[in-house]
């Protein structure tokens, strides 16, 4: 009996610890993932445009951005 309950502690431990770094740790590494990813400079232009496997296909991919100076005034006043 002694047994299963040293087990099923270790076993909680673990799950505790695997919860709370779901919790902390992981969402940070996720965040410094995309944003070492989606930075585009001249050292990353190849990587945007390949697509995965060996198909040397090339994708174009075009990006427009807006800025909104005066966001209130566009939202309620067209």
């Amino acid at each position: 009996m002694k047994k299963k309950e040293i087990c099923g502690s270790i076993c909680a431990c673990i799950f505790l610890g695997l919860g709370l770094f779901s919790l902390i740790g992981l969402p940070s590494i996720v965040d410094d993932a995309i944003l070492d990813g989606v930075v585009l400079d001249p050292n990353t232009y190849d990587v945007w445009g390949a697509n995965p496997g060996s198909t040397n296909t090339i994708t174009v991919r075009n990006f427009t951005f807006f800025n909104i100076t005066n966001a209130r005034g566009f939202l309620y006043r067209n």
